[in-house]
């Protein structure tokens, strides 16, 4: 007789399905979130390639956690190197070295790296902080700054061009100054050595030889003769150089008129002398009244004249 085997089936408790259900469930939601936290991760990568500046991030092993694009473009590839090595390497030919991992802080250092056989500064900005999982990390962030360095050695250079010139220049200033107080000096000596020139020959050359002309001149000469010796002696004395003060404004016409009313010309006289109606010469006379402030001033202006 011949018997046929049953197949046996060992059934599961309703509780051991249950788990199982849990456990499917825990697996699908942690590689979603590990699917999500992948892209975010992409995501963050593609930022961080994308930024003007080299980032490495060190776990508390001097491991190299991760490297942006411009990173490995100055350092080259990790390649399993530690932290202290890579960042120092002779692949990228750093001409200063980084602190090592057990010494970085938060800090800000200038690192000056030769890349494709020039010469870069770089910013460099080390943080050590503690992630999520309670784990030590370093990173090491580094900005391109060598524009601004060269922008600023320029600006100095310039700055010291300048001072250079304007220290030049005053000097320069200061010789044409002493020059010109010499030059001014000798001009006053030698205006004192005219004045006394003209002052002794008129004295003894000019006004015996019009007093002369005097004695023996009729009396309309006379008086012509007695206003040229006036101006004469006019020229050593200071009535000539404060009535051509331009404060005065004088005319020449005025200025000469000045002379005659001073040495006691009436305006009849001096209209006559001048070809000139007496209204005219009043006119003149006016004008120098005001010009010399007394035309509110009942001052006599020959009287005035003399007096200056």
């Amino acid at each position: 007789m011949k018997t046929s085997a049953k197949k046996e089936t060992i059934p599961l408790s309703k509780g051991s399905s249950g788990q199982a259900r849990d456990i499917e469930k825990h697996l699908q939601k942690y590689l979603q979130e590990n699917l999500q936290l992948q892209g975010k991760n992409r995501q963050l990568s593609t930022i961080f390639d994308e930024i003007p500046a080299f980032v490495c991030l060190l776990d508390h092993n001097d491991a190299i956690v991760y490297t942006n694009r411009l990173c490995r473009k100055i350092f080259k590839e990790p390649g399993g190197r530690r932290g202290s090595e890579y960042l120092h390497s002779k692949n990228a030919a750093s001409l200063r070295q980084p602190r090592k991992r057990e010494s970085a802080q938060d800090m800000r250092e200038t690192w000056e790296l030769l890349i494709d056989s020039r010469s870069r500064h770089f910013q460099v900005l080390i943080h050590a902080f503690v992630d999520a999982d309670n784990s030590a990390q370093t990173l090491f962030m580094g900005i391109d700054i060598t524009e601004q360095i060269e922008a600023a050695d320029k600006l100095r250079h310039t700055k010291e061009e300048l001072e250079v010139q304007i220290e030049e220049r005053t000097s320069e200033l200061q010789r044409k100054n002493i020059a010109l107080t010499e030059v001014l000096s000798l001009l006053e000596i030698e205006k004192q050595n005219l004045a006394q020139k003209v002052e002794v020959n008129v004295q003894r050359v000019l006004l015996p030889v019009i007093e002369k002309l005097i004695e023996k001149s009729s009396t309309i000469d006379g008086r012509y003769l007695v206003l040229l010796k006036q101006n004469l002696e006019q020229l050593t004395s200071s009535i000539g150089l404060k009535l051509s003060d331009m404060q005065y404004n004088l005319t020449p016409k005025e200025f000469e008129l000045c002379t005659l009313i001073k040495s006691g010309f009436s305006v009849k006289e001096i209209a006559a002398m001048h070809n000139l109606s007496e209204r005219t010469v009043e006119t003149h006379r006016l004008n120098i009244r005001r010009k010399l402030g007394l035309t509110s001033v009942k001052t006599n202006l020959a009287a005035y004249l003399s007096q200056m």
